[in-house]
């Protein structure tokens, strides 16, 4: 069964975490609706624009590095295990994010499917256990 490129845009619409789909430079070739409320940019606006406009100022200059590294070994996996992760919104402030990374070959590379997720939540409730263990 072959899916309709509508039916592949209602399929990522649907996630529940922000989707992307990049080349391998970077470049932003899908974005799906969940990318708005967690980061402040319309699909629309991503597309065409390199991923490192999601990312932290403090990290921009190493992230082609990691890129790259990825490129030599593309697997799926959990982005930056051990790292608290930020993603960097439309207005300037850093979310708290878990990234997981899948690559897909195709016929002129591989694109990277990136599920971003918003954990804003998860450290809160982290920081408020903490904050009651050392009450105790």
């Amino acid at each position: 069964m072959k899916i309709s490129d509508v039916q592949f845009r209602e399929a990522m619409d649907s996630a529940p975490d922000a989707m992307f789909l990049a080349d391998e430079s970077g470049l932003v070739l899908f974005a799906n609706r969940q990318v708005e409320p967690l980061l402040g940019y319309r699909p629309e606006e991503l597309v065409g624009r390199s991923i490192d406009a999601l990312l932290p100022d403090q990290l921009r200059a190493h992230h082609a590095a990691h890129r790259a590294d990825y490129r030599h070994d593309p697997r799926t996996r959990p982005m930056g295990s051990g790292l608290e992760l930020h993603a960097r919104h439309k207005l300037g402030h850093h979310v708290p994010v878990e990234i997981s990374l899948s690559p897909i070959p195709t016929f002129e590379g591989t694109v990277i499917c990136a599920a971003v997720r918003d954990i804003s939540e998860r450290r809160n409730n982290e920081r408020l256990l903490v904050a009651a263990r050392d009450a105790a």
